[in-house]
């Protein structure tokens, strides 16, 4: 029960309120309630400020709500409002610049994280081409040949790169059935390279890199390895980057000081939007600030700076002598000499204008770039806009250009939906060639995650007659389909013709990439070691082409397996090859030393020094000339070949021999008036002979 008076609540069982006294048993307005007692009392008016109150919280929430959803549009119109036409137009690149620019974060999916992962880096995918049983008959009948190999004809290779080791497999597939593998594994802590055809050789050949290659190319090889390493170090992070690039862009915009403002409703395939116009034009006073601003801007980035020395310190492990500092003061030194050119810009009578079409959000949703030269009488202009209501898009543009009264024009329209990111529109495009086509899930949201992906579809009727010119009519109701799916650890990249969505013909590239599993080095029991050209023959002439042969006529590829035939009965030369071309370089390096001593001898210079008959005498024997530093107190003959071979000590020869076998000595001998010998000691001619020039 309650107090009809104070509205407390009764709980002495006399009825009289014990907070203000009031006999509530004798109250007529304390009836009893389902529960026995009063209700409390109802402020009066209660109800009425409830009814002014709740409109005014209502009006409030959607105020902060509607706030909320057109940020944006406030944002950009305070900003309209109270910045000059040139300080709102840099605040409307800046704006799209930072919201549109994508480049760092592709740098970062399909560069930089690569880079960063390279030791440890696992990829795989597959090159498939698929046929359908029409287009096996259609291609069949066109061809003459038997195609039903490559029906379902798939590529699948996996690699493998984990700290000083790496792997490559491959396998080609048709259909169910295995054609031909492969698998090639370096280790560079071992200097072996592990290779296998396990159709046509159970064991693996393994190639002594030491054996094949010198110590020095070996230790050429391991240089550039290292310097590819440093090199990846020096490369700068995708924030570095995007930081970089907004830097230089706003130094350019900075200096924009001729804009004018105007206002534009553009109708689009029946939709409307209303834009503010903002022209930017470009004089040659403008454009010279604007690239004098970009120099000085670069020229002092210190981001820029150290990796430009890091770079160039990582060259230097190779033996480059080149100081990244001094680099650097060259290439301000240009930058600045560049910027002192653009001070004396001359467009020569050209003219260049560019119109921003900004959205009531502040985004740029259309560009027109004019330009007129006035000395040549050309000028054109490039265009692209596109409006939208809700989720409908529509987008037009052309591009114009003119010369002498003469104009050709390009126009293209499209109109369709652009949701969470994603836009699909027909496409239109007229001019000297039309060109319809579809665009579909292409992912404008995703560039900014790193991820690239849509469909191009074209509809192949509308060449109907091209195609009956080449005799491919029957192709005429297929579509062709551009697909791109790539993010940061897969890829897909296929073209296929298709009708009613029944796949007539498709090529595809797929891949994955993630971290490397363990590289399992072939045990030396199931290894044939490779040295030398020889016993690379006879691991050749263990080969059994049988198996693979049989494969491949089986499906009926008598053509192929006859020319794999004919390429591994050649296969015995390879090392031939790396060796006669060693030989080569010696034999060169040999004639040039021959040349450079006769020369020596017939210099008036060097014949009338008093050392010239003792030196002369002294080259009658057989001489090493390795042993001489090339100087004038040794020998004036040597040292003028020296100065005609352009080393500064001879002993540097003996670094140059690349044959096997050669023990880096080199014998020269006067055997008669005009007429020098050289040998090449330990090296073979391929004829069971020194190198030997006379």
């Amino acid at each position: 029960m309650f107090c009809p008076n104070c509205g407390k609540e009764v709980k002495s069982y006399t009825g009289i309120c014990e907070t203000c006294g009031t006999n509530v048993a004798q109250n007529p307005t304390g009836s009893a309630n389902a529960g026995g007692g009063a209700e409390p009392p109802k402020k009066a008016g209660g109800n009425k400020k409830l009814l002014i109150i709740l409109p005014i919280v209502a009006a409030v929430a959607v105020a902060v709500v509607v706030g909320i959803l057109n940020a944006a549009a406030i944002s950009n119109a305070i900003k309209k409002a109270t910045l000059s036409p040139e300080a709102y137009c840099q605040y409307v690149l800046q704006k799209n610049f930072a919201e549109s620019n994508a480049t760092a974060e592709l740098y970062d999916t399909f560069f930089y994280q690569r880079l960063q992962n390279r030791g440890n880096e696992s990829s795989s995918g597959e090159i498939a081409l698929q046929l359908s049983d029409d287009a096996v008959d259609w291609l069949e009948d066109k061809s003459g040949s038997d195609l039903e190999a490559f029906a379902d004809l798939r590529l699948n290779y996996d690699q493998q790169i984990k700290d000083d080791q790496a792997a490559l497999e491959l396998k080609l597939n048709s259909g169910k059935n295995s054609i031909v593998s492969g698998e090639l594994i370096f280790d560079m802590e071992e200097k072996a390279v592990y290779g296998i055809v396990p159709q046509i050789n159970k064991d693996y050949a393994k190639i002594d890199l030491e054996s094949v290659l010198d110590a020095d190319e070996l230790e050429e090889l391991e240089t550039v390895l290292a310097a590819a390493d440093k090199m990846v170090e020096s490369y700068p992070d995708p924030k570095t980057v995007r930081e970089m690039q907004e830097r230089y862009f706003n130094a350019i915009i900075t200096e924009l000081d001729d804009v004018k403002e105007s206002s534009e409703k553009l109708t689009v395939d029946g939709i409307k939007q209303s834009f503010t116009v903002l022209t930017i034009r470009l004089d040659e006073d403008q454009l010279s600030r604007m690239m004098t601003s970009l120099c000085e801007e670069v020229a002092g980035d210190d981001a820029l700076k150290d990796t430009v020395i890091a770079m160039v310190d990582s060259l230097n492990i190779t033996g480059e002598d080149m100081d990244g500092e001094e680099i650097w003061e060259e290439i301000k030194e240009g930058l600045e000499n560049f910027a002192d050119e653009a001070e004396d810009l001359d467009l020569q009578g050209a003219e260049y204008e560019i119109e921003l079409y900004v959205s009531g959000k502040g985004k740029i949703q259309g560009i027109r770039f004019n330009f007129e030269d006035g000395d040549s009488d050309a000028s054109g202009s490039v265009y692209f806009a596109y409006v939208t209501k809700g989720n409908a898009i529509a987008m037009e543009g052309s591009i114009e250009y003119g010369y002498a009264g003469n104009s050709e024009e390009v126009t293209f329209s499209g109109n369709g939906t652009l949701s969470m990111g994603k836009l699909n529109a027909d496409m239109q495009i007229s001019g000297p060639t039309d060109l319809d086509f579809r665009l579909e899930n292409l992912d404008l949201a995703g560039v900014k995650k790193g991820h690239i992906g849509g469909d191009l579809v074209i509809e192949l009727k509308q060449f109907k007659s091209a195609l009956s010119s080449i005799g491919l009519k029957d192709l005429k109701d297929q579509a062709l389909t551009v697909r791109l799916d790539v993010s940061d650890k897969s890829g897909l990249f296929e073209i296929s013709l298709s009708e009613d969505k029944d796949v007539f013909v498709s090529f595809s590239i797929s891949g994955k990439r993630g971290s490397a599993g363990k590289i399992d080095i072939p045990a030396d029991s199931k290894c044939v070691e490779i040295t030398d050209e020889e016993e690379m023959q006879e691991y050749v002439d263990d080969c059994d082409l049988e198996e693979l042969t049989d494969t491949l006529e089986d499906m009926g590829l008598d053509d192929l397996a006859y020319a794999v035939t004919s390429t591994a009965s050649n296969a015995g030369s390879t090392m031939n090859y790396i060796n006669n071309s060693k030989v080569a370089a010696d034999t060169q390096l040999a004639d040039s030393v021959h040349t450079a001593v006769l020369t020596g001898m017939m210099d008036p210079e060097i014949v009338n020094r008093k050392e010239y008959n003792e030196d002369y005498a002294a080259l009658m024997t057989p001489v090493d000339i390795t042993q001489y530093t090339g100087t004038e107190e040794e020998n004036v003959i040597l040292w003028g070949a020296a100065q005609i071979l352009g080393v500064e000590d001879l002993h540097e020869l003996s670094d140059m021999l690349k044959s096997s076998g050669a023990t880096g000595r080199i014998f020269v001998t006067i055997t008669a008036p005009n007429r020098v010998e050289v040998v090449l000691e330990g090296t073979d001619d391929g004829h069971g002979s020194e190198i030997t020039i006379y």
